[in-house]
């Protein structure tokens, strides 16, 4: 929720549903030293996947999709968090907005500053806008770049 009030269409685990979430599940599959044992999301992703809730394609992935292209909440997928919490000895706790927001996109901020420095682009503005343009970035913040300057 927090990203979408920000202005983007779609969390990620809404575009996971949209795109398939076999499609990481088998990328991982096929080369498995992508990630280390301390990770723990992927293991998660790959549970939902292996219970056959691949997106919306089976109308459950992340949410549920029965009642068609809309995601609704599903409390077998909460259930399912809290027991894989709980099998990895992770004590839950609440993450306020703010927190999810900076974890979605600080990533994607990061990821800029790497194409920066490695000369892929040659300035933020750049990034920013083929974020805007190319992938619908909420214009009135000014594309990723932008936004964490702000």
């Amino acid at each position: 929720a927090p990203v979408r009030a920000l202005g983007l269409a779609m969390g990620p685990l809404q575009m996971q549903d949209l795109a398939g979430i076999d499609i990481g599940y088998n990328i991982r599959k096929d080369q498995p030293d992508l990630y280390g044992p301390a990770d723990r999301y992927p293991l998660l992703a790959d549970r939902i996947a292996e219970a056959g809730r691949l997106g919306q394609k089976t109308k459950a992935g992340w949410y549920d999709y029965a009642a068609g292209r809309n995601p609704v909440d599903d409390p077998w997928v909460a259930d399912f968090i809290e027991k894989f919490s709980a099998e990895q000895g992770v004590t839950r706790r609440a993450i306020s907005a703010e927190e999810v927001l900076d974890r979605c996109m600080l990533p994607m901020v990061n990821e800029g500053f790497k194409c920066l420095e490695e000369g892929i682009a040659q300035r933020e503005s750049d990034i920013d806008i083929v974020f805007l343009y190319g992938y619908g970035f909420p214009r009135r913040l000014g594309g990723p770049m932008h936004w964490a300057r702000g």
